[in-house]
């Protein structure tokens, strides 16, 4: 993530970042389908 922020004046027009610790309680990848390859 350091490395992003001095590059995200061109990765974005306008919006909000933040940028803050947190703490995984679970992690559940979804499944690929045919359509969302």
């Amino acid at each position: 993530m350091e490395r992003l922020i001095p590059i995200r004046d061109e990765m974005m027009s306008e919006g909000l970042v933040t940028v803050a610790k947190v703490r995984v309680l679970e992690y559940a990848p979804g499944t690929r389908t045919a359509a969302g390859a």
